[in-house]
């Protein structure tokens, strides 16, 4: 019997910009946990990007997962998430602004809204 190939834009892709290395936070990132930093910020939006609208659940359980599958410890996860101003934390619920505009919303906006609360707050 033949093998059957798989065609392998049926499972989808992520596309990175070519500068997201050079962004301050992921500057920070990588000065701070190297690559494997940068690593754990990839797996984490793959994670996102087969959640609805770009937003995964934020539990122990799932960030557990992520770095199971990642051959890292939670914590690690959990502080590339909320150190660097990479990913938004709503509640139990969490994204990137990455996934954020992958998904037509307009992030800058979303930053200067959460900026002025925090000041204001």
């Amino acid at each position: 019997m033949a093998k059957v190939l798989r065609n392998p834009y049926d499972e989808g892709f992520i596309m990175l910009r070519r500068n997201l290395l050079s962004q301050p936070e992921m500057v920070n990132l990588i000065n701070e946990e190297g690559w494997a930093g940068v690593g754990i910020y990839v797996a984490i939006n793959l994670y996102l990007s087969h959640c609805e609208g770009g937003w995964g659940a934020y539990t122990g359980r799932q960030l557990s997962a992520i770095a199971v599958n990642g051959k890292k410890h939670r914590g690690d996860v959990t502080r590339v998430i909320e150190k660097y101003g990479l990913f938004v934390i709503e509640g139990s619920r969490f994204t990137s602004h990455w996934m954020l505009c992958q998904h037509g919303v307009d992030d800058e906006k979303l930053r200067h809204t959460r900026a002025h609360k925090t000041r204001a707050g």
